[in-house]
């Protein structure tokens, strides 16, 4: 190797070598900041679906308030402020159910079915419980 290719190889390595590093570091801050995009697109999502759900949630003590301030605590009332429940329907995802404190569907407007079943002790397909 004569002394010009090695003055040019020594000229040329400390380049590519900065090179690399400097893609390395590129492709790392665009993973950083691809996660923390998602983070912040995740965090905005979330809080407009919980704003979104206190809105419906509002709703439906709105709607069933008239009944519960008239004083009346008969089955008739209850009645009523189920099928008032049952009523509110959002969308796909968007709907109201009612368990008493032991478990038992009470109003369910999307299964009909599970009315009057103890669903206590019911878990989703990672086993945890759903109520």
């Amino acid at each position: 190797m004569n002394l010009r290719t090695k003055i040019v190889a020594l000229a040329v390595a400390p380049l590519l070598i900065a090179l690399v590093l400097v893609a390395l570091a590129v492709r790392h801050q665009e993973h950083d900041l691809a996660r923390r995009e998602r983070a912040l697109i995740e965090k905005s999502y979330m809080d407009q679906r919980r704003s979104e759900l206190r809105s419906y949630v509002d709703l439906a003590v709105s709607i069933v308030r008239p009944l519960y301030d008239a004083g009346l605590d008969d089955e008739e009332t209850r009645n009523e402020a189920l099928r008032r429940l049952a009523a509110l329907d959002y969308g796909d995802d968007g709907y109201f159910f009612v368990y008493d404190m032991q478990g038992r569907s009470l109003m369910h407007s999307r299964q009909p079915d599970l009315v009057g079943k103890n669903l206590w002790d019911l878990r989703d397909s990672r086993g945890r419980f759903t109520i």
